[in-house]
């Protein structure tokens, strides 16, 4: 026997965590942390397969985090999984879970327990208080409940070795057990609470009267503690008392005894440290003030138990004494203290955030080798980072906050602090999030929505980053102190405007002025192609602009031709900027492979599929080779590699490649990450495709959700979302539900701009499809009518209206109508030269539907080559372009368009390859 198990049941052997220990040990990370250390130590699986895959991961892991407990928990228990999937069986005891300190990963580190007791030989015994959610986590396993008289026999044996080890209670042994066995209740702890209390008498006779004074019930006994120690208080340790339990019991992690000194000692009012306020000794005064209920341990302070929060927390009749403290008591006091600690004065200063500028770039760059020196800044410990990771997540928990709170919140996002936090956070977060706290906003607009008119107008959320960063630009470049901070303020403004999915000249001018401060400052320095590598890629645009002199460039953005006209040279930008980055760098190099991935980018919005697939599998080999898996350029060339297998209808493929991606980005940035957000869209897209309707309702549901509430409804991203979900719809045979999102999006003020008339074609032309069987004329006149209102749009014809002239090519031969079908097609094509020999209109009208039917198959190539053969071109070759979107519903899909089309595409492949020899 081991521990109680049999031996041979348990050839694996026993582990065991037992939760509130010390602040890195209460949380679920650090419970998979200690089992992963315990089970790689154990000679049992010294030897086993699982251990050498174990070890690479965590090899993996180490270039990003410092420390296991740093690492997202779905990562952790992928490494636990690996390491069990092929051993003996084995049993885990997980004690106290209760005591967690984080909610959400408990909820999910009950759910992985549960699937492992259902998958693998383990055995696994949770021992808790009873929660129901902890019952649901796990999957309604077996409970085995213990009441209170059947541990009383035990609680017995506790107190009677507490007394033989302590001679002063000898005297009155009988009736402390007498007193436990009458009013414990089957609870350790108020037997060790009263014996405590006990032990701390002068004598017998004070011995005696605690004992008879000592209150059954744990409830009891806490109000006790309160009521005795707040006796002779005078109002200004009333006050720190009530602080000190606010800060515990509010806080979302343990806090250290300096974090709790330096909150306490901020002025909320001045927004700044008061060092009159600062208390000598903390640890003594939360002893003096707090005990027994809260003990301090590794430097911080906690609860004895989580029933002191619960009693706290829950309705008492208020005393002078009594501390009462409600969820919107403890949030309101965290989220105050919490912006005091950012907008205090130290943390205006311009060198820190040109500091924390150059280190966001580094990172986000993912320059891991630079040369420059990096140090922590103060910024990224204490209860500053407690603050910046928190804040938010205190003021959205309240109901509805005070004024002056808004009016704090709104002073800070104005102030330079706000860049300082910005960047921190970024920092603190890995570096992963694309945008400055952009994730913060979607979380404060959904917030503000529910808050009154009155109250919401005081949140400046329109100029949301904006503000404080245009006014640092503006301050540094008077001060001139710092001329490459200036560079990366651009840079890092922009990123936000391109996630953002701002296309405005203003946005496009970041960029420009980013790559130009860049190189004035830097020369061809790697952050240099950097900034050109954005700019070509265009998040915000799609196009390469490095060419095109500043005036002809807004004049054609103005003329709305560019969002899709250039994404050739955005192509060749990029394979530019590798040749530069092998010079520099040498071939192998990481950023090598990002500049390749953009390529990958750039032809897939020009249909070349092919190369856009050997771009980025050859991007894919080359940025893990030089990296993990969890970067966020690989986690975006897979993106991009899976938008090429689409193309090119592997959907299977792309489909692996999207729920690899979306899984890794929901671990590292949760669910409404910009990243997250555009992998989901992409992963509903192959389900759509692949008849799971219901699946991708589900995803593209929750991407609407997530895009509206980080940029609102009036934005083409949102629209692309709307667009696909309501042919998920039209799919599923709820025109209904279909028809009412498109009436939604066609007054929005993003759909007036030219630049966006494909998304308007994307949603008549669904219209008319739904339209049809009801009342076909009026369908086929829709579209007529939007071919004819497409006229006067820059440029003419796009994608979109490609397709919808084969919708109504089909419709016209169901009704005999042949020659004008083959007509609809001649304004597509025109010849090489005039000298060159061209075909009748018909057969000229027959080869150019022939060639959109390859481009709806994925054959772009093949296209243009059958037009090249018969003395014919595309009139223009961006008309095809697929431009940027979240993305861009593909519309020209079309459930068994393949297998209907296959003998007439194999026919004309064959005669393509004869042409060709």
């Amino acid at each position: 026997m081991h521990n109680g198990f049999n031996l041979a049941d348990t050839p694996g052997g026993v582990f065991g965590y037992f939760f509130q220990k010390s602040q890195d040990s209460s949380t679920p990370s650090a419970m998979v942390c200690s089992i992963v250390t315990d089970i790689m130590t154990s000679p049992t699986f010294s030897k086993s397969k699982g251990l050498f895959e174990a070890i690479s991961s965590i090899e993996g892991l180490m270039d990003r985090y410092t420390k296991g407990t740093d690492c997202p928990l779905d990562m952790i228990w992928r490494i636990l999984e690996s390491l069990v999937a092929q051993s003996p069986a084995f049993a885990l005891i997980v004690d106290g879970i209760d005591e967690c300190a984080e909610n959400e990963d408990v909820k999910k580190v009950l759910r992985h327990l549960g699937k492992m007791a259902r998958t693998t030989d383990a055995r696994i015994i949770v021992c808790s208080r009873y929660f129901k959610h902890i019952d649901q986590s796990l999957g309604s396993p077996a409970i085995i409940s213990i009441e209170a008289d059947q541990i009383a026999a035990d609680i017995q044996s506790f107190v009677t070795a507490e007394i033989d080890r302590t001679q002063r209670l000898a005297e009155i042994k009988d009736r402390l057990l007498a007193k436990c066995a009458i009013h414990s209740q089957g609870m350790f702890l108020w037997a060790r609470l009263m014996l405590d209390a006990i032990k701390a008498a002068p004598d017998v006779k004070t011995q005696l009267q605690t004992m008879e004074s000592f209150p059954p019930g744990l409830d009891s006994v806490y109000a006790q503690f309160i009521s005795k120690t707040g006796r002779g208080l005078d109002s200004a340790h009333l006050n720190i008392r009530r602080q000190f339990f606010t800060l515990i019991i509010g806080s979302f992690q343990f806090l250290t005894i300096n974090d709790i000194g330096t909150a306490i000692s901020l002025d909320v009012f001045r927004l700044c440290k008061d060092k009159n306020r600062e208390l000598f000794d903390i640890e003594t005064k939360l002893d003096n003030l707090c005990g027994p209920l809260v003990v301090t341990a590794d430097g911080t302070a906690r609860l004895i138990h989580a029933s002191v929060k619960d009693y706290l927390t829950g309705f008492e009749k208020p005393t002078s004494l009594s501390i009462n403290l409600d969820a919107t008591t403890t949030n309101q006091f965290m989220a105050t203290r919490c912006l005091c600690m950012l907008m205090l004065p130290e943390f205006n200063s311009r060198s820190l955030i040109a500091d924390l500028l150059r280190q966001s770039m580094y990172k986000y760059s993912e320059a891991v080798d630079s040369a420059i020196a990096v140090e922590d800044p103060s910024t990224l410990q204490g209860f500053y980072k407690y603050a910046a990771l928190n804040w938010h997540s205190h003021l959205v928990a309240l109901p509805q906050a005070p004024l002056n709170t808004l009016k704090l919140v709104a002073k800070f996002f104005k102030s330079r602090q706000f860049v300082t936090w910005a960047e921190s956070l970024f920092l603190l977060r890995g570096g992963l999030h694309g945008a400055p706290a952009m994730d913060v906003a979607s979380y404060l607009k959904s917030w503000l929505v529910l808050q009154p008119p009155s109250l919401r107008e005081i949140v400046p959320m329109n100029d949301y980053v904006e503000s404080a960063y245009g006014q640092l630009v503006e301050d540094t470049k008077m001060a001139n102190d710092f001329p490459l901070a200036i560079a990366f303020l651009h840079s890092r403004l922009a990123e936000y405007h391109a996630w953002m999915a701002d296309i405005s000249d203003s946005a496009l001018n970041l960029l420009v002025t980013a790559a130009k401060g860049l190189d004035d400052q830097l020369g061809p320095h790697r952050m240099t192609l950097m900034a050109l590598d954005a700019l070509a890629t265009g998040k915000n645009i799609n196009t390469s602009l490095e060419s095109l002199p500043r005036m002809v460039f807004l004049t054609l953005l103005r003329q709305g031709t560019l969002v899709r006209g250039l994404h050739e040279q955005a192509a060749q930008s990029h394979a530019e900027i590798r040749r530069q980055r092998i010079r520099i760098l040498g071939p192998t190099h990481r950023e090598v492979y990002m500049s390749m991935s953009y390529e990958c980018l750039s032809n897939f919005h020009t249909l070349n599929f092919p190369e856009a697939q050997r771009l980025g599998e050859e991007a894919s080999r080359g940025l893990l080779a030089t990296g993990v898996p969890t970067t966020r350029l690989f986690l975006h060339n897979q993106l991009y590699l899976g938008y090429a297998l689409e193309g090119q209808h592997k959907i299977q493929e792309a489909q692996v490649l999207y729920e690899s991606a979306y899984a890794t980005w929901m671990e590292l940035n949760g669910p409404d990450d910009p990243s997250t957000l555009m992998t989901q869209s992409a992963m509903a897209s192959t389900y759509r495709k692949l008849g799971r309707l219901t699946d991708a309702e589900h995803h593209y549901i929750l991407c609407f959700a997530g895009r509206q509430r980080a940029m609102s409804l009036d934005n083409y991203l949102c629209v692309d979302l709307a667009i696909s979900l309501a042919y998920v719809y039209h799919e599923l045979h709820r025109n209904e539900e279909a028809g009412a999102l498109l009436e939604i999006c066609l007054p929005l003020e993003a759909l007036k701009r030219s630049a966006n008339f494909e998304r308007v074609c994307q949603i008549k032309h669904l219209q008319a499809l739904m339209l049809y069987d009801e009342d076909p004329a009026a369908a086929e006149n829709l579209l007529y009518d939007l071919i004819n209102a497409s006229r006067g749009n820059r440029p003419p014809v796009n994608r979109e209206l490609v397709w919808v002239r084969v919708t109504l090519a089909r419709w016209l031969r169901n009704r005999g109508d042949t020659r004008e079908a083959l007509l609809l097609f001649q304004d597509l094509v025109e010849p090489v030269s005039p000298s060159y020999g061209t075909p009748l209109a018909d057969e000229q009208c027959k080869l150019s539907e022939e060639g959109v039917n390859l481009i709806k198959a994925g054959l772009a190539i093949k296209a243009r080559h059958l037009l090249e053969s018969n003395g014919l071109r595309w009139v223009r070759n961006y008309y095809f372009d697929i431009v940027h979107g979240a993305p861009l519903t593909d519309t020209g899909w079309e459930r068994g368009f393949l297998e209907r089309g296959c003998d007439k595409l194999e026919t004309l492949n064959a005669r393509l390859e004869r042409d060709n020899e």
